[in-house]
């Protein structure tokens, strides 16, 4: 749904031959940073939609992939097709367990593993998905088993810390400034780029 002036509007769909179960949960959805037309869902257990037209008609991305849940999306701008990474996994019920960090260079056509993989029979989970917003190839990955961190694009990973985050933002114009939320509640705070992380409530 959108709107500029706060009143919601279903962009559907709302209907569908399956049912409820047909039509599905979205997890998450990543936006164009440069073309508001366009954006990427991603659901619970039924992979990558993309809309080129605001909404109006989605197209199924990654059918080359088995049903596969999406717990978050980043979408880098560039002067050819997008660049897309997408969390696998469905963070919020477990209907699937994640593969992943995956990534597109065609704008959801086709899809490759990063250097960070699972399989489904670890059970393991992505909850949030950051790219840092000063250098597009340092990414950090708070997963069921702790955070990830890579410096190439996601081409390597290492686990920075043991400590099982919900969500992750960074401070607004400070990318070395991370918070972290744990599903007790409590909140940490990294001023070293993830390194080190203290309990500030």
């Amino acid at each position: 749904q959108k709107s500029h002036s706060g009143q919601w509007v279903s962009m559907g769909p709302s209907t569908s031959s399956g049912g409820y179960a047909g039509l599905g949960r979205l997890n998450c959805i990543g936006f164009h940073p440069t073309d508001n037309n366009t954006m990427y869902v991603g659901t619970a257990s039924g992979g990558v939609w993309k809309t080129t037209d605001g909404g109006s008609s989605w197209i199924v991305q990654a059918n080359e992939i088995d049903a596969i849940g999406i717990s978050d999306i980043i979408v880098l701008s560039t002067t050819g097709d997008d660049i897309v990474y997408i969390a696998t996994g469905d963070r919020d019920a477990s209907d699937t367990y994640s593969v992943g960090v995956l990534k597109s260079t065609d704008g959801g056509s086709t899809w490759s593993n990063t250097g960070l993989v699972f399989t489904p029979g670890q059970n393991r989970l992505i909850n949030r998905l950051l790219v840092d917003p000063i250098n597009s190839n340092v990414f950090y990955a708070a997963t069921s088993v702790g955070l990830y961190k890579s410096t190439d694009g996601g081409g390597n990973w290492s686990v920075i810390s043991s400590n099982i985050y919900i969500d992750m933002e960074f401070k607004q114009g400070v990318s070395s400034i991370i918070y972290g939320s744990t599903k007790q509640g409590d909140i940490y705070k990294s001023i070293n780029s993830g390194t080190n992380w203290t309990q500030s409530l």
